[in-house]
């Protein structure tokens, strides 16, 4: 009986180093691993071993032990929405009756997927300051983000009318700084960094002062690389994420509006007297162009969608859109996309998911990690709807945008039914 007591205690404390520690570094290499890992295949092995791995023998242990950390088990409405989209997704080939080609791919991802999101729970239910991981993720993001502006712009001495990571207009080439994981790519830079901004931002909105001080100055360059990554999308998608900060933040009703009144008047005095300034909203004046673009590939999309409803073409077989002679081979809309794949009942679980996260969170609102929390799913979520590939991806972008905020929700209120407990 007692070296059957021992055994306990020692898988016990392997739990708790699991969640504590490894787990924790293992999604630091997920967040950061982008920047500094010099390529993709090696960034992907490197969440494998570091965040994926760990998180796989917590759940093994705590099926086995039964522990109160298992809430993958548990029926929270959110955990179960996510469980019958993946369900869906994963049972999809059954109802198109077509060949199974891919589906390995799609059994291996949902599960990589569903490990990633118990991962960034337990890191929120088990570390004592859940928001420490993110605060030197987003000072390394906002690192790289000044180094890769004062690279171009200084030492490479080119105008500031050219977008981020590119040179002569061109939509894609690197400068020497954006190589790794496909940051040659100026819109998905800049949807990665403002991950971290939005994190930022919703901090700044609850935190006194003092504490507020590093993190403006931490999420200035992120907004900046957003700002001149020339990015539409990214751009909207901060702006609303800040005007929601700026919403739920401990302000006045009567200081937001004086706020937001005297920005505005100085926005526009400012386009007014200077061209300097002109120049670097020119995107503006361009954005109904773009926007027209997008119009047609999600006319385009739209019409794919109707053609087979219910169940989509799989999730590697919908057809390209084709424009003026150039193809596209994603809709720049996640829903769409995934429709697309998996049909129309795949794409309002999606939306079902991403109003049950809204609603939990504004229920929630008064928890400053909450106040984080939406400001990371609000840029996420509005980032997909006119960029990003791929749902079920590898280890990149698309986890950040969606999974992590589905993590951190289901964290939050397991943190706080654990703490309820311990309270009676």
């Amino acid at each position: 009986m007692l070296l059957k007591k021992d055994a306990k205690i020692s898988i016990s404390e392997i739990d708790d180093f699991l969640r504590t520690k490894a787990i924790p570094f293992g999604l630091l290499i997920q967040f950061t691993g982008l920047l500094w890992l010099e390529s993709s295949s090696g960034y992907i092995t490197q969440v494998y071993i570091w965040c994926l791995l760990p998180a796989l023998a917590s759940i093994v242990i705590n099926a086995y032990t039964h522990s109160t950390a298992s809430f993958l088990l548990r029926s929270h409405i959110l955990i179960k929405l996510i469980i019958i989209l993946f369900s869906w997704i994963i049972l999809h080939p059954f109802f198109l009756k077509s060949d199974f080609s891919g589906h390995e791919k799609v059994l291996t991802r949902s599960l990589y997927i569903i490990i990633y999101i118990y991962a960034v729970a337990v890191s929120v239910i088990s570390t004592k300051k859940p928001t420490r991981l993110f605060f030197i993720s987003a000072t390394v993001a906002s690192t790289f983000a000044l180094a890769s502006i004062l690279f171009q712009y200084l030492v490479n001495d080119y105008s500031i009318s050219i977008r981020m990571l590119n040179i002569g207009g061109e939509r894609i080439h690197s400068l020497g700084v954006g190589q790794y994981a496909y940051f040659d790519n100026p819109i998905l830079a800049a949807l990665y960094y403002g991950v971290s901004a939005a994190f930022l931002v919703g901090f700044i909105s609850r935190a006194p002062l003092k504490k507020a001080a590093p993190c403006l100055i931490l999420v200035i360059p992120l907004i900046f690389f957003i700002i001149l990554s020339d990015s539409r999308g990214p751009i909207a998608s901060i702006a609303i994420t800040i005007l929601t900060a700026f919403y739920i933040s401990k302000i006045s009703m009567r200081t937001k509006t004086i706020t937001v009144i005297a920005i505005a008047l100085a926005l526009i005095a400012a386009y007014i007297s200077s061209d300097n300034f002109k120049q670097l909203i020119s995107l503006a004046r361009t954005a109904p162009e773009i926007l027209f673009i997008r119009i047609n590939i999600w006319d385009q999309a739209l019409q794919q969608i109707l053609n087979s409803p219910w169940f989509g073409y799989g999730f590697s077989s919908a057809p390209d859109i084709v424009i003026d002679q150039y193809t596209y081979n994603h809709p720049h809309n996640m829903i769409f996309k995934i429709c697309l794949n998996w049909g129309i009942p795949a794409g309002i679980l999606f939306i079902i998911i991403f109003i049950t996260s809204l609603l939990i969170c504004f229920q929630h609102i008064k928890s400053n990690f909450i106040a984080i929390t939406i400001c990371v799913l609000i840029f996420g979520f509005l980032g997909m709807m006119t960029d990003t590939y791929r749902f079920l991806s590898r280890p990149g972008l698309q986890w950040l945008l969606f999974f992590l905020p589905q993590g951190l929700i289901i964290g939050y209120i397991y943190r706080k039914k654990l703490q309820q407990l311990l309270l009676e």
